[in-house]
Parts: C-alpha cells; structure tokens; sequence
C-alpha cells in the first residue's frame, strides 16, 4: 500500500516511521511534516534522521505548516511536549543528521501525489490537520480522491490528554479539523479511544538493548518516554502505541472496530473537543468520519513488536 507519513515527529511517530518501514505491505512514499510535539522543521529533520538510522535515505521528506489555520505566528513546542519527547522531539538525544529534506513544500507535494496516484495513495497523519487541510482547500478534487487518511487525533468517548476534553493533536487546529471533517474525505479516527487500550512495556523491549544500532536507539528514545509516561499516569507501566496504531489501522482496517459519526471539532474554552455535529444532522447531513472504539490491545502490542523489529 503506498502510504505518505504526515508526522510531527516525536517519540509514538518515530515509533509508526519504523514500523511502517518494517511491515512488508507499506511502501512509504514519503514523510511530510507539520507542527506539533516539535516544531516543523525539527520534526522534519527528526523524521530524517530516524530514516537514515533505519537505512531508508531514500524516502524523501518535505516540510509543512508551520503554525495553525488562525494562527498569527509560527509554533513553538509546548511544554508537555517537551516533557514527553524531549526538547528535540527525541528523547534529547544526539543522531546522525540524514538527507537534506526536499525543497517542495509538503503541502504541494500532497496534492501533487493525490492528483497522481488517486484511489491508490493512503495518508497516515499522526499531528495536527492542518497540511491536509490545506492540501484539501488548494485541490479538493483531488484530495477527495485518495482511497483513505487515517489520523492519529481526537478523543470522542474518553478524556483528553491536554485538557479535559481535548486530544494533543486536534486540540492545536481546530479549524483545520473542521475542514477536513466537512471536505467528504474518506477518513478514520484513531483516537484516544482506542490508542489508550494499547500497551508497550519494558518488558517488550528490553531484548533491543542488545540488538543493531537501530533497535539499541530505539530502546533508548522509548525508555525516555516511559519515564515520561510514569510521572503522568500512575496506573500505567509503559506508554501507548498512539501513532503507530494510526498506521496499523491503514495498512489492516480489522485492527480496530468501531462506528461513523457526523464530526466537528469545538473551539474556545473547549478547543479541540470532538462531538457529533447535531445540526448538521439535523440537516441531513451523513455521518463522515470513522472512529475506533475497540481494540485487541495485547494482541496488537505483539502484532507492533514484531513488526517494529523487522525495520531493525
């Protein structure tokens, strides 16, 4: 499946890059990058790194939003984001820069390959929407012809993880949301819902230590973000599998079950809270966006190690 990778690469989307690199069905196209646990371009780089630490120079990545739809200046990493990924989006730690990313911007680059390939492109985003929301305002013909985008983001029937009501990824555009949820795109929600019925523990990942340099800096970088996770949840023992779900989901729609619902996102003292949208329902309009509510959490934890491990 041809896959593009739209990721504000952290620790979880480092985790999903090497997965995906590692699955024998995904043929990564590309990485684009937005804002989100770093900024744009340290994401960018982060991605390119993590390819060159998995061999995979030649995938390209290209770089995208800097800031959100009503935003007036660019992000800068929040302070939780810092706290989970560290400040350079990987564990603070030092690797090897890898290629130069392209001179296309991300958002050209996705509506260039949508016009190309059509039903034959998936997009997997694991940040904010807002390069997708804007490929989609630039071109919506051909964006609305792609056979899926899975996005990592929301939390419909549980808590959020910045706020009460609100998922880290959806909460940073809403407008962006909003544009994408009412453009008629095919599109799954991989939300906390489901990504937080996932569990990665020490115990799957203590044999990397003494593994290639991949699985040696992967064991690293996920080590720091267990340490993350234990001084947030204290019933937790590990971290969730959030990003790398998303592309599971792409590649394998049965990983997940779950229903369609009409969606909008809130803004405001809500921002980034996803409901149904009532009165477009009330309207006539149809349900619009996939949402995962269940997940065989052990089952798929052990369906990722072995997958992850084949990129090493």
């Amino acid at each position: 499946m041809k896959l593009i990778l739209d990721l504000d690469t952290g620790i979880d989307d480092a985790m999903a890059l090497a997965y995906a690199v590692g699955h024998p069905e995904a043929e990564v196209l590309a990485v684009t990058s937005v804002f989100g646990n770093v900024e744009t371009v340290t994401g960018a780089d982060n991605a390119a790194a993590i390819l060159k630490l998995l061999g995979r120079e030649d995938i390209p990545v290209y770089v995208g939003a800097k800031r959100a739809l009503d935003a007036d200046q660019d992000y800068v990493q929040e302070a939780a984001s810092g706290i989970f990924h560290g400040r350079n989006g990987l564990a603070n730690l030092d690797f090897p820069a890898g290629a130069p990313v392209q001179d296309q911007d991300a958002v050209d680059y996705l509506v260039d390959q949508a016009r190309a390939l059509g039903d034959e492109l998936t997009i997997v985003t694991t940040g904010p929407l807002t390069n997708l929301a804007l490929a989609i305002q630039k071109d919506p013909e051909a964006m609305l012809s792609v056979r899926q985008v899975v996005s990592m983001g929301g939390a419909l029937t549980v808590p959020g993880n910045v706020s009460y009501f609100a998922e880290a990824n959806f909460n940073k555009d809403s407008k962006a949301n909003n544009i994408v949820f009412d453009s008629g795109i095919n599109m799954t929600m991989i939300g906390l819902d489901v990504t937080l019925q996932t569990l990665l523990t020490e115990d799957h990942i203590n044999k990397w230590q003494a593994g290639s340099p991949a699985a040696q800096a992967f064991f690293d970088i996920v080590s720091y973000y267990f340490q993350a996770y234990d001084s947030s949840y204290d019933e937790l023992r590990g971290c969730a599998l959030h990003d790398p779900l998303a592309v599971s989901v792409a590649l394998d729609e049965r990983w997940v079950t779950g229903q369609t619902f009409c969606l909008r996102s809130l803004s405001g003292d809500q921002e980034g809270r996803i409901v149904q949208n009532l009165p477009a329902l009330a309207d006539g309009a149809e349900p619009n966006v996939r949402v995962g509510l269940a997940v065989d959490g052990p089952l798929y934890t052990r369906h990722f190690v072995e997958t992850i491990e084949k990129a090493f």
